[in-house]
């Protein structure tokens, strides 16, 4: 699993070309991976592995998937309950929504073109997928708001950490604990809610 913006590009944006401070940088992105994955109920990772879910009918949601692609890759089928996934669905087999984006979240049975007319319906654990899950590369406004989470925490060192910083020029100024509100603007459009 890789962070959602490089060391270079926060040091950039900092204007700091030393390498004194690179330990802390680096522990202000990992965090705001963390936080950014919870905040938006998903990850930007790619990670290849197999996911399962209960059967339904013609429709399935499911998690971010990048692409199904893989020598090994494909959706499974178990119809009898048996943990034995008897059934490989084709390509003609099933749409993927959203057509023309990824990742995909949604796999419509192609009742047309398929031989199929559901995902095993009534059966738990009834589907396999063996696929690239999440996201194929992180997405540039991810990244920027990565940046700019990890700018704001790394100068929040400068104010101590405390949560009201004053000066005489510029009076009271409130330090946000969470997730900048410029952030979460950019990240808005990310959110998956349960």
């Amino acid at each position: 699993m890789s962070n959602y913006c490089a060391l270079e590009d926060v040091k950039s944006e900092l204007d700091i070309t030393q390498d004194t401070y690179d330990d802390i940088i680096m522990l202000d992105i990992e965090a705001v991976k963390e936080f950014i994955d919870l905040y938006c109920n998903r990850s930007f990772d790619s990670t290849a592995e197999t996911r399962y879910y209960d059967g339904a009918g013609s429709t399935l949601y499911i998690d971010d998937l990048a692409s199904i692609s893989g020598v090994s890759d494909g959706i499974f089928l178990d119809e009898d309950g048996d943990r034995t996934y008897e059934i490989t669905l084709t390509a003609t087999d099933y749409i993927m929504y959203p057509l023309n984006s990824t990742p995909k979240t949604k796999i419509v049975i192609d009742t047309v073109n398929g031989d199929y007319s559901a995902f095993a319906p009534g059966v738990r654990k009834g589907v396999k997928i063996t696929a690239t899950w999440g996201y194929a590369t992180v997405p540039a406004d991810v990244k920027k708001a990565a940046v700019i989470q990890s700018c704001r925490w790394y100068k929040r060192r400068e104010s101590s950490y405390q949560d009201v910083v004053g000066t005489p020029e510029l009076g009271t100024i409130n330090v946000y604990k969470s997730l900048d509100p410029d952030v979460k603007q950019i990240l808005r459009g990310y959110r998956k809610y349960a």
